[in-house]
């Protein structure tokens, strides 16, 4: 289903370059939905070994996969909690609140498939932005991060403009 440039723009600043980084690199966020609420979800050894439950430790792919599997089930937060190892009824529920902040129209395969894409074109997508300022692409996005939502919807100051237009030719 496709969707408009706006709505995904919205949706990669909402996730932060933090989020869109981890959930393009990382094969445990799946971009296609899951459904297994019978299994329990088991946390790996290494996971475990640092602390069950550390409200700190971030939410994998997997775990979250088994948190939306487990409440498009119609599971309580304490039922689904029981079956998250070192995961509190409270932390299920505010994790996915969070994660749904952006609405039912972009369900969580949808922005993992979102910042896998993005994770895989950034360089062809800022290199002319990078060419065009006579830098490199990776600091085009950084400081597109560093702007923000509301920097880069910013007008330019007339300033600005005048120094990003090109020299005029001379006349002889």
């Amino acid at each position: 289903m496709p969707v408009s440039w706006s709505e995904a723009e919205k949706i990669h600043w909402i996730l932060g370059s933090a989020q869109m980084e981890k959930r393009g690199n990382d094969n445990s966020f799946p971009t296609t939905r899951v459904n297994r609420p019978a299994l329990q979800y088991q946390r790996p050894q290494d996971e475990q070994q640092q602390g069950v439950n550390d409200p700190r430790l971030e939410w994998s792919g997997d775990e979250e996969a088994f948190l939306f599997a487990y409440h498009r089930a119609g599971l309580a937060w304490n039922d689904i909690a029981k079956l998250m190892p070192g995961r509190t009824a409270h932390a299920c529920e505010s994790y996915h609140r969070e994660q749904t902040a952006t609405g039912p129209a972009w369900p969580q395969e949808r922005k993992n498939e979102l910042c896998k894409l993005y994770v895989r074109l950034k360089s062809s997508m800022w290199a002319n932005i990078g060419q065009m300022l006579t830098m490199p692409w990776e600091a085009v996005e950084q400081m597109h991060w560093h702007l923000g939502a509301e920097g880069m919807a910013e007008e330019p100051a007339p300033q600005a403009v005048l120094a990003l237009a090109p020299p005029e030719p001379a006349l002889g």
